[in-house]
């Protein structure tokens, strides 16, 4: 009976670390696609994000799919 409490303690321990350590993360990934008219998509076209909490900004430049 011992051995089993023991396994379920370590268990819940190990689970609750695990979710704590990996329940936020400094890492992000914005992906969009630009198209002008009839849905083309913009090659080269900039795309800058901003964080205004904190002033960060990202810069880029679309593939040829238009893709960022």
């Amino acid at each position: 009976m011992k051995s089993i409490t023991r396994f379920y303690l370590l268990f819940i321990f190990l689970f609750c670390n695990y979710a704590l350590l990996h329940a936020q993360g400094n890492q992000a990934i914005i992906a969009g696609n630009v198209s002008g008219n009839g849905s083309k998509p913009l090659v080269g076209a900039a795309v800058t994000v901003r964080n205004e909490s904190t002033g960060f900004k990202a810069s880029t430049l679309t593939n040829e799919k238009g893709d960022y």
